[in-house]
């Protein structure tokens, strides 16, 4: 076992090969003690530095919080042989600002460079999950550009934002296609190096994921259920086609499909579920949550049905 003591000193090791093979390590304070418990077959050399990796990844950790706030892209590189942290990003001006003159003085370790450009993660994206813009959301279905199938991304509610959300923690800056009004409240965003999947999150154990197999516009009775990350699944039947709903924020009337949860006193969605899937059991896409009722309607969700991606050059993926 590992003792706290040696864990508050440790700052990392390196395998050098040239010009002889050795392990080096880097601790804070008495290297030389701690080397001395590596039970290695090649030579040691103990390295002091003034951080330990303790110390180095909880400034990492509260800078990357700080700068992802504001939306800059950047990496963060930990430093161990030099006890320093790099952030690399492309906006080092706003970096600092967020982060302050306070900041930067007590953090004098910490470097900040400007870069043309950064690496971009790559995600594998399935239906169901978080959605970050002015307003926190659920991921639809996986779609494709319909005049270029190659070219896959994700559809959530056009109400999420107007410009840039997050995704399972990628920075989409810009939607491919937006429309909110009337009967449209949706938007997409795709990007390249990415895993895109015709699979969305259920809710439940078993299965806990489920794989769209194809798209259908359903009728009142049909029996459906929806998912989103405020609420998770719930399940109820369509009672209504053609709901008409007045869009707050434009005051343009758009008709919906109207569920109403088979649960007495429950609501079928609530604040953070909206632009996730609506589905069938055998792997049916129907749409994406819009809005819910409230007072004596509270277990009522209105969604936009998935025919209507069109409008914004957007189909359901329904093939791996």
């Amino acid at each position: 076992m590992i003792s706290s003591s040696v864990i508050r000193l440790f700052a990392g090791m390196r395998i050098v090969h040239k010009p002889t093979l050795k392990l080096i390590i880097y601790a804070k304070g008495n290297a030389v003690r701690l080397a001395t418990k590596a039970n290695v077959a090649i030579p040691v050399e103990a390295v002091d530095v003034p951080r330990s990796l303790v110390e180095l990844q909880a400034a990492a950790n509260s800078v990357a919080s700080s700068v992802q706030a504001i939306g800059a892209r950047f990496e963060i590189a930990i430093e161990p042989d030099t006890g320093t942290i790099t952030v690399y990003t492309e906006d080092d001006a706003a970096a600092r600002k967020t982060l302050g003159e306070a900041t930067l003085r007590k953090l004098s370790f910490l470097k900040i460079v400007k870069v043309a450009e950064r690496a971009e993660p790559t995600a594998t994206f399935l239906g169901g999950q978080r959605v970050v813009g002015s307003r926190e959301c659920t991921s639809g279905f996986t779609v494709y550009r319909t005049s270029n199938p190659s070219q896959r991304g994700v559809v959530t509610a056009g109400h999420c934002g107007t410009t840039s959300v997050r995704v399972n923690n990628v920075l989409f800056s810009q939607p491919a296609s937006r429309r909110y009004s009337g009967d449209y409240d949706q938007m997409w965003f795709t990007a390249s190096g990415h895993t895109w999947t015709n699979t969305i999150y259920t809710g439940q154990s078993t299965p806990a994921t489920i794989s769209i197999q194809a798209t259908y516009d359903p009728v009142v009775g049909t029996l459906l259920c929806k998912y989103g990350r405020a609420s998770g699944q719930t399940c109820g039947e369509i009672t209504s086609t053609n709901a008409g709903v007045t869009n707050r924020e434009n005051g343009t009337v758009g008709y919906y499909y109207r569920v109403r949860n088979l649960t007495p006193n429950q609501p079928m969605t609530i604040n953070g579920d909206s632009g996730g899937p609506v589905f069938g059991s055998a792997g049916v896409a129907f749409g994406i949550v819009h809005g819910r009722g409230s007072g004596q309607f509270v277990n009522d969700m209105y969604f936009m049905p998935a025919h209507r991606f069109s409008a914004i050059g957007a189909s359901v993926l329904t093939t791996p």
